[in-house]
């Protein structure tokens, strides 16, 4: 039996597990970062095109995303997977 596919398949299960900690994470944040953070990060969308998707003055875009990600990186970091955020 070949293990060559082992490494990468361990690799795969690691990083699955950790995008399902991240989502979680993602899920407990308030509706307005949560939105802002699926918008940049999720869909690829620029802050300009968060700005017009949501009506949201370019500031907030910034701060929504930019204290979304403060409270990620705090969430992750208490269960340990934060490193990178």
């Amino acid at each position: 039996m070949s293990t060559d596919g082992l490494p990468d398949e361990a690799q795969a299960f690691v990083g699955a597990e950790r995008d399902d900690e991240v989502l979680r994470a993602v899920a407990t944040l308030p509706e307005e970062q949560r939105v802002a953070i699926a918008l940049r990060y999720f869909l690829d969308l620029t802050y300009r095109d968060i700005q017009i998707a949501t009506g949201w003055p370019s500031g907030t875009v910034k701060s929504r995303i930019n204290r979304g990600m403060k409270e990620l990186r705090m969430t992750l970091s208490e269960r340990r997977i934060g490193d990178g955020l």
